[in-house]
């Protein structure tokens, strides 16, 4: 079931799509008549360079991306696994959110750390060896390192994701 309306926002008119996607889930798209202000600083931004609008369409993305979580003890730790991640081609782009307080039980005993965490852009199928290669790297006994899927998102961002992952 795929429901459109036209909404005002900020003096432009949008389009709002609601697609139901499965059970207890729909996916909502957003689209304007106008152009978007262009967003400077972001990797997609910086890849492509021409300016884009709201126009294009959502590219369905199931089983094509997903974003790998992983906590480190500290931001050096992060910074060397992101460069590592990135260089060898196993994500397309890794954010590192520096300041996060985990509270967690470990061994019969609650803990409370500071930690920086990794977001991961990859691909499902570089997720096994993007997993053997944050293990090798990483300090910790038992790392977190698990994967969420990507459902929809900008067709050109994905694609640019795909294009920077080395699938085996």
């Amino acid at each position: 079931m795929t429901i459109h309306a036209g909404l005002p926002a900020h003096g432009r008119l949008r389009y709002v799509q609601l697609a139901a996607m499965g059970r207890d889930r729909v996916s909502v798209a957003c689209r304007s008549r106008l152009p978007a202000p262009r967003t400077a600083g972001t990797a997609a931004g910086r890849y492509i360079e021409k300016s884009k609008t709201d126009d294009s369409d959502p590219m369905e993305a199931r089983d094509q991306a997903c974003i790998a979580l992983c906590t480190v003890p500290d931001t050096d730790h992060a910074d060397r696994i992101a460069g590592i991640l990135v260089e060898e081609r196993l994500a397309a782009c890794v954010n590192i959110i520096p300041g996060l307080v985990s509270v967690y039980r470990w061994q019969d005993g609650l803990q409370r750390d500071a930690e920086a965490l990794l977001l991961i852009k990859t691909v499902p199928d570089a997720f096994p060896r993007l997993q053997e290669r944050i293990r090798a790297l990483h300090p910790y006994e038992l790392p977190e390192i698990i994967s969420v899927p990507i459902q929809t998102g900008q067709a050109e961002y994905l694609q640019w994701l795909q294009d920077n992952v080395a699938i085996p």
